[in-house]
């Protein structure tokens, strides 16, 4: 990844990623509790 050298880019690209690899991940969960079922 690639580190924004604006303290304003980089912490809205941190909280983007945060937000990303969330929703991700809870999408993976609903998913495997889907198959689980």
């Amino acid at each position: 990844k690639k580190i924004a050298i604006d303290k304003d880019t980089s912490l809205s690209g941190l909280i983007l990623d945060i937000i990303t690899d969330y929703v991700d991940s809870g999408k993976e969960n609903e998913s495997s509790q889907e198959d689980s079922y």
